[in-house]
C-alpha cells in the first residue's frame, strides 16, 4: 500500500489550525472544529468511493459523516457546561466532554482506516480525494485524542478523576472483547497493566508519552472494561495470547512496550515464548522471577472456599487493606476508589477470587531460562520501597538480561506511577527516546 504519510498537508493547513486550537489550554472551538474536519474527510471519502464504483464504502462514509456532524454541536455544549461548573460538577462535565471527544476520535479513526486502502486502489484522478480524506481524518483524530488528555488532569494538574478515564475502542479476539485505545502520533508504544489494576494505572503516563509516540493501552480480560473470557481463564499465559492477537489487530511488528506487575510477565511471554519482536522493553515493578505471589494473595489462593463464602463487607476490607500497601505514601482517595471499586460488591469479590485462582508461578518459570537470550534495550524501573516485590529483584533481573538499565525510584512503592508519576514518566521518555542499538529483536 502507498504510504499516505508521505503526503502531508502544508504548514498553513487545517492540521496546523487544529493544532493551534488544541494547545493547552485549548480554544473553545477545538473539538467542534475537529468534528467538522472529520465530516469533510468523510465527504471526500464518500465522493472518491462513489466515483470509483465502491458503493459499500461510499455508504459507510456517508454514515460516518451523518454520525459526526451532530458531534460538533455536542462538543460546543459540553465545553459550555465545563466553563459553567466547578468542583465535582466540573469533573463530571469534563468527563462528558471527553466522551464527545472520544466519539469524534473514533469517527476520525474509522474514516482514516476506511480511506487508507482506497489511496492505493483508486483511479489516479481520485487519489487526491482519498489522500486528503486520510490526512484530514488523521489530523482530527490526533487533536481529539490530545483534547481528551488535556481534559484528564484534575485540580493539582497530575491526577485524574476515575470517571474521566475510559477506553473507547473494542477488539473482538479469540478470548472475547478487549477494551483498548490509542493516543498521540509517532512510533508505537504498548503499555500493559498488571493486577489488581487496569489501564487507569497509566493515566499519568499517557499524556506525556502521547506528545511523541502513539501510545496503545488496553484492559486485560477480566480487568477494567474488558470482560473475563467465557471460560474464566485470566492467567498470565492467556493474557500473553491476548497481547499477541492485539499486536496483530493493531498491525504492530516490533513496537516498544512497558509492563507493570504481571504486565511485565505478559510481555516477556509474548517475546520469549510466542516469538513476538519488540524494539525495546521497560519492566516496572514487574513479575518476572518466581516466587512473586504476595503472602496475602497466597493465603487467599490457598483458602478460596473460605474467602468465597466470607461476607462481602469483610472481604472488601481485606482486599482494601492489601491494596493500600501497594503505595509507599498515602493514597489519593479518588485514585484508590478507581482501583478498589472494580473489586467491590458480590460480583467484584467473585472476580477478585477468579483472578487469584489463575496466578501460576509456572507461567514465569517457563521463560526464566530464556531471559539471557534477550537482545534488545531493556529498562527496569522499581519503587525503592516496593512492599509487594522487593527492590533487590530489579538487580537480579538486570543480572540475567545483558545490558539492562536499572532505575530505582526513592519513595515509591509497588504502584510507582501513583507514588512518583513524574519520575516514572521521565524514566520512560528518556528510555524511549534513546537510540541504543539493537543486536537482535528476536528472542
Amino acid at each position: 500500500m502507498a504510504d499516505v504519510r508521505e503526503t502531508n498537508l502544508t504548514d498553513d493547513s487545517v492540521a496546523d489550525f487544529l493544532d493551534a486550537l488544541a494547545a493547552d489550554p485549548p480554544g473553545p472551538a477545538a473539538g467542534s472544529a475537529a468534528a467538522v474536519v472529520v465530516a469533510m474527510a468523510a465527504a471526500l471519502l464518500e465522493l472518491a468511493a462513489r466515483r470509483s464504483g465502491e458503493h459499500g464504502l461510499s455508504s459507510q462514509a456517508s454514515s460516518l459523516r451523518t454520525t459526526v456532524v451532530p458531534l460538533a454541536e455536542a462538543d460546543a455544549r459540553a465545553y459550555e457546561a465545563v466553563l459553567g461548573s466547578r468542583g465535582d460538577a466540573q469533573l463530571s462535565a469534563l468527563s462528558a466532554a471527553s466522551d464527545v471527544l472520544r466519539k469524534i476520535a473514533a469517527a476520525a479513526a474509522a474514516v482514516e482506516e476506511a480511506a487508507s486502502p482506497l489511496v492505493e486502489r483508486a483511479k489516479p484522478a481520485l487519489r487526491g480525494e482519498a489522500v486528503a480524506a486520510v490526512e484530514l481524518a488523521r489530523a482530527a483524530r490526533r487533536v481529539s485524542e490530545r483534547l481528551v488528555m488535556i481534559n484528564l488532569p484534575g485540580k493539582n494538574g497530575d491526577d485524574v478523576a476515575s470517571q474521566g478515564w475510559a477506553l473507547s475502542r473494542r477488539a473482538e479476539l479469540s478470548r472475547g472483547t478487549v477494551a483498548w485505545d490509542a493516543f498521540g502520533d509517532g512510533p508505537p508504544v504498548v503499555l500493559v497493566h498488571g493486577t489488581p489494576s487496569w489501564s487507569y494505572l497509566w493515566r499519568k503516563v499517557v499524556p506525556e508519552l502521547a506528545r511523541e509516540f502513539t501510545v496503545y493501552v488496553f484492559d486485560l480480560p477480566g480487568y477494567g472494561d474488558s470482560p473475563a473470557p467465557p471460560d474464566g481463564d485470566v492467567s498470565i499465559a492467556t493474557h500473553a495470547t491476548t497481547l499477541v492477537e492485539l499486536l496483530d489487530a493493531w498491525g504492530l511488528d516490533a513496537p516498544a512496550a512497558a509492563g507493570h506487575d504481571i504486565g511485565g510477565a505478559i510481555l516477556l511471554r509474548a517475546h520469549l515464548l510466542h516469538q513476538r519482536a519488540f524494539s525495546r522493553l521497560a519492566l516496572i515493578d514487574a513479575v518476572v522471577l518466581a516466587p512473586w505471589i504476595t503472602p496475602t494473595t497466597r493465603h487467599i489462593q490457598a483458602h478460596r472456599d473460605v474467602y468465597g463464602s466470607m461476607p462481602n463487607q469483610i472481604f472488601d476490607r481485606i482486599a482494601a487493606a492489601h491494596l493500600r500497601t501497594a503505595v509507599h505514601g498515602d493514597w489519593d482517595e479518588g485514585a484508590f476508589a478507581a482501583y478498589h471499586g472494580r473489586w467491590q460488591g458480590i460480583q467484584g469479590q467473585g472476580a477478585y477470587l477468579r483472578k487469584v485462582a489463575h496466578f501460576d508461578e509456572e507461567h514465569t518459570r517457563e521463560f526464566e531460562p530464556l531471559l539471557g537470550t534477550i537482545r534488545m534495550p531493556m529498562l527496569v524501573v522499581w519503587g525503592a520501597d516496593d512492599a509487594w516485590l522487593e527492590p533487590a529483584l530489579a538487580r537480579r533481573i538486570a543480572a540475567l538480561i545483558p545490558g539492562t538499565e536499572v532505575r530505582l525510584i526513592a519513595g515509591a512503592g509497588h504502584f510507582a506511577m501513583e507514588d512518583a508519576p513524574a519520575e516514572v514518566r521521565q524514566a520512560l521518555v528518556g528510555f524511549l527516546r534513546s537510540r541504543a542499538s539493537t543486536v537482535d529483536a528476536g528472542p
